[in-house]
């Protein structure tokens, strides 16, 4: 580190760390409304810690790497040998656009802004885990502390879906106005289901903590920020419709997404639906694909 400074970048590093992953990620965004929409991310997080790290060097001021860390809310259960402790709410940290411009890289910046944030959130001791999405080797961040976790993907091309929905299941469509209600209920639900995980490990080990990410309303709120920031751009319709929720009398199962109109593609964020009913399964599945179309 001598002669570089790991630190939360100020308004001005900033945007030049913006400048400089635009490269790669701007996509067909001109380069104010891709500032705009990163911008945009500092008041809506700001509850949950959001921050931009850089490491720059002190006397040519030339930044070396930076990242962004996203705090999320999360639910968590620690299981000490054959005691299940309380349900607690807490932060999980998402590390995200870690990048070294090109002239930078194969220098070692990278790994050092990895380790200096590792050694960040094991000092501040707020976070319970953090998670990183990556498209590059695992190994590099297994050796901070990170440990690769095999996600798998579906993908449905549209045309190719043809299930017809039963007719008894009322849908509600889900909308800026009613996502907040959406997202409190889902994260009760998502505390008794981590409590009855927990209770599964219970005498199975010295200790195991179980624990989810909540799809809370801020979260949701830059999700429709950034659909909406591209289909204004791009010239498709503004969406207005975010998910779909079936209420029954004892339960409720819904599905949310995230258009992403620069890939031509419709995300699935999160899906709540009872394991022994295929059909819920299929009818949210269903208004997906047709959102999609």
């Amino acid at each position: 580190m001598d002669g570089l400074t790991f630190k939360v970048a100020n308004e001005v590093e900033f945007r030049k760390s913006t400048e400089q992953n635009f490269v790669e990620w701007g996509g067909k965004l001109p380069f104010p409304v891709y500032y705009e929409r990163q911008a945009r991310q500092i008041p809506l997080y700001a509850k949950y810690n959001y921050r931009s790290f850089v490491i720059v060097d002190e006397k040519s001021e030339d930044m070396k790497a930076s990242c962004e860390v996203v705090g999320n809310l999360c639910v968590y259960c620690v299981v000490e040998k054959a005691v299940v402790g309380e349900v607690k709410e807490g932060l999980n940290f998402g590390v995200a656009s870690v990048f070294v411009a090109e002239h930078n890289r194969g220098k070692g910046y990278g790994k050092l802004l990895i380790g200096q944030l590792y050694k960040q959130f094991k000092d501040e001791r707020k976070c319970v885990f953090s998670d990183l999405y990556s498209d590059i080797d695992p190994k590099f961040y297994n050796q901070f502390g990170w440990k690769h976790i095999f996600a798998p993907e579906a993908t449905i091309h549209t045309d190719s879906f043809v299930f017809q929905p039963p007719q008894h299941f009322q849908t509600i469509d889900i909308k800026e106005g009613n996502i907040e209600d959406i997202c409190n209920q889902d994260k009760e639900h998502i505390k008794v289901d981590i409590l009855q995980k927990a209770k599964e490990f219970s005498g199975k080990g010295d200790r195991v903590v179980v624990v989810s990410q909540v799809c809370t309303p801020e979260k949701m709120g830059f999700s429709m920020v950034r659909s909406v920031t591209y289909s204004s751009t791009l010239g498709y319709p503004k969406p207005t419709r975010f998910g779909v929720k079936i209420q029954t009398d004892k339960d409720f199962w819904f599905i949310l997404w995230e258009h992403y109109f620069n890939k031509e593609y419709l995300k699935v964020l999160r899906m709540r639906y009872p394991r022994n009913d295929a059909t819920v399964f299929q009818t949210l599945l269903h208004h997906a694909v047709l959102e999609a179309k």
